[in-house]
């Protein structure tokens, strides 16, 4: 069996017996060896919030977290010119919608702060040319090593 950057994400089980109660179990994260993992957080766009967001095996849910990961993945590719990499969106939350993604890109000879800045500064150009669809302000930058809130570039 193999992995591709798609199918890095959280997983979990979901059983329901007999009298219609369900237990979840524990969600567990699948990753790919040698891609480096940058996390953004608190990524604000201008979509409103319902409560079915809340639950990650909605419809809704899936559209947007999908929506998001490709306008992000589209946006840091063009903007960079990394063609290898892949966009997760792992949570939802509200205020407007707030999204947390992991951008997974195949390792360059650029260093982890070289990669946090480049991405950073990506998020940046892509929000200030959504026409209010991408708020930077909210949104912090990391690696495994380093955090770069770019609200302060």
């Amino acid at each position: 069996m193999s992995v591709t950057p798609s199918d890095i994400g959280y997983y979990f089980c979901r059983g329901s017996g007999r009298n219609g109660e369900t237990l979840d179990t524990v969600r567990a994260s699948v990753y790919v060896k040698d891609l480096t993992n940058i996390i953004v957080l608190n990524a604000r766009f201008a979509i409103p919030f319902s409560d079915e967001l809340h639950d990650q095996t909605s419809k809704l849910y899936k559209e947007t977290a999908l929506n998001i990961s490709t306008y992000v993945e589209q946006g840091v590719r063009t903007s960079t010119g990394l063609q290898s990499l892949s966009v997760v969106c792992r949570a939802l939350r509200p205020g407007s919608v707030k999204a947390d993604m992991n951008i997974y890109i195949e390792r360059t000879n650029m260093t982890a702060t070289e990669t946090q800045d480049l991405i950073g500064l990506s998020l940046d150009r892509l929000a200030n040319e959504s026409n209010g669809f991408l708020d930077s302000n909210t949104i912090s930058v990391q690696d495994n090593e380093y955090l770069l809130d770019i609200s302060s570039l």
